[in-house]
């Protein structure tokens, strides 16, 4: 099967037709007739993943962080210790 002339990459632009990216997305929706969603709400999305998630992760962390400490600095003098007993 054979590309038509219209259809085939031109030399030097990676495979694209020049219409083909980003850049020409609005004038193909004003063409077709189209309209694009407005992104309303996008913000207020990551604002509930930083006071619902982020925070509430780093205050655990705070909270744990200590006993892991405790707990690891245990573990390496039993370690160090043990040859010794």
């Amino acid at each position: 099967m054979r590309r038509s002339r219209e259809n085939r990459p031109r030399r030097g632009t990676g495979g694209l037709r020049p219409d083909s990216g980003i850049l020409h997305r609005a004038t193909r929706l004003r063409a077709t007739g189209v309209t694009p969603v407005p992104r309303t709400g996008v913000a207020t999305v990551d604002y509930v993943l930083v006071l619902g998630v982020v925070l509430p992760l780093a205050a655990f962390i705070m909270w744990i962080g200590p006993r892991i400490i405790r707990l690891a600095y245990e573990m390496v003098c039993v370690l160090v210790s043990w040859p010794l007993m």
